[in-house]
């Protein structure tokens, strides 16, 4: 299984990318206890030691190519997180994206394009998982209309989905013209 450098970084429509570390835990906190945001997240606790354990922990699966915990920034401002999780041979689930209250929609939208890209084709898997909150609207109707993910199911919290390297490499510079990027 492949695995990202502990020094991972990287540059891409004018975001950069990184992985977290635990000078990052006030920030995610921040996000994280956000009111507006923590609508469609779990609850998290406001103790920043306990996120600081938390990211500590993180890093040990990080190690082991399980998990990545990245924080995008432009010019050096943070500007939000996402996640790659439960990383198999094969699969991966993109997610936990939370970004700054104010921040331009299309931040979070490469910051999508940045992870599938990194999930599909530099850690080489085939399918991507992921769920998004019901009343999550804005998002569920992103990923129908514009990456055109397969919804599986859903239950009383989420909305799942699947979606294959070959739809995500289709879709990609589709929705880069459509970003001009």
């Amino acid at each position: 299984m492949k695995l990202l450098p502990e020094n991972f970084e990287l540059e891409r429509y004018g975001l950069h990318m990184r992985l977290v570390n635990e000078t990052d835990a006030e920030f995610i906190l921040s996000l994280r206890k956000d009111s507006r945001l923590a609508r469609f997240i779990s609850e998290t606790s406001d103790v920043l030691e306990s996120q600081i354990l938390w990211t500590r922990k993180y890093k040990e699966r990080e190690a082991k190519g399980l998990d990545y915990y990245f924080i995008y920034s432009i010019n050096g401002v943070r500007m939000g997180v996402n996640r790659l999780y439960d990383i198999t041979e094969d699969e991966f689930t993109g997610g936990s994206f939370v970004f700054k209250s104010g921040c331009p929609f299309e931040i979070p939208v490469l910051a999508t394009l940045i992870q599938l890209d990194l999930g599909f084709n530099v850690l080489d898997k085939k399918l991507a998982h992921g769920d998004i909150r019901l009343g999550n609207h804005k998002v569920i109707k992103y990923h129908e209309k514009i990456l055109k993910v397969d919804f599986t199911y859903t239950d009383e919290l989420n909305q799942y989905y699947i979606y294959t390297r070959e739809a995500f490499n289709a879709r990609k510079p589709i929705i880069e013209s459509m970003l001009n990027v």
